[in-house]
């Protein structure tokens, strides 16, 4: 599907404009986006989830960049298109969040003083909450449910038991085992059991 950078520049920069609450709270808006528009898959953007949690930098500057690559790869066909998507997507987000917090610094002393911006903060909280539930529900839905050869509804058993483990592992032992080794634990896992034993390999 062919996109315009300027498409791309232009709705990344309404999320950033309105991209409260960090990474998270920002893949609603991010899936409503690219979705939506038949851009990317719902699968897509989970993959693009577990390989930015998986990465350094910022979870959302993460993202932006696999989601600009595929888009700019997908639209030109080229490295290069890639590349300028990624300009397009993390510039996007990252220049309202740039100019606000200029803004919000020249200011901070009468912002932390008013009492307006106090209240919106405190109104705006269980907003970010909500986007972060979203997110989450839309992960799980998409993460352990599918649609089978005859358009019925599948449940990612594997998915829902694993994902039990390793929320159990994380809650008993979360001081002694790093969230980095139930990652790699857990792609290992993948491998033995969907590439393996249900792929065959």
């Amino acid at each position: 599907m062919k996109v315009s950078l300027g498409a791309i520049y232009l709705s990344f920069l309404r999320v950033g404009a309105v991209m409260f609450g960090g990474g998270y709270a920002m893949l609603p808006l991010i899936s409503e986006t690219v979705v939506e528009k038949g851009w990317l898959t719902a699968a897509q953007i989970i993959d693009f989830v577990a390989i930015a949690e998986s990465t350094p930098g910022p979870f959302s500057i993460n993202v932006a960049t696999f989601v600009g690559m595929t888009v700019g790869n997908a639209t030109s066909g080229s490295f290069w298109g890639g590349a300028l998507g990624i300009l397009c997507t993390v510039g996007g987000l990252f220049i309202p969040s740039f100019v606000i917090i200029l803004i919000v610094y020249k200011l901070s002393e009468k912002f932390m003083k008013s009492k307006v911006i106090n209240d919106s903060f405190v109104t705006v909280r269980p907003t970010i909450v909500a986007l972060i539930a979203s997110a989450f529900l839309s992960l799980a839905a998409a993460t352990f449910l599918g649609k089978g050869s005859g358009g019925q509804i599948s449940v990612n058993w594997f998915g829902i038991v694993w994902f039990a483990v390793c929320f159990a592992a994380l809650r008993l032992f979360g001081k002694k085992i790093h969230p980095i080794f139930i990652i790699i634990i857990s792609a290992g896992v993948g491998i033995l059991y969907y590439g393996v034993i249900l792929g065959g390999i």
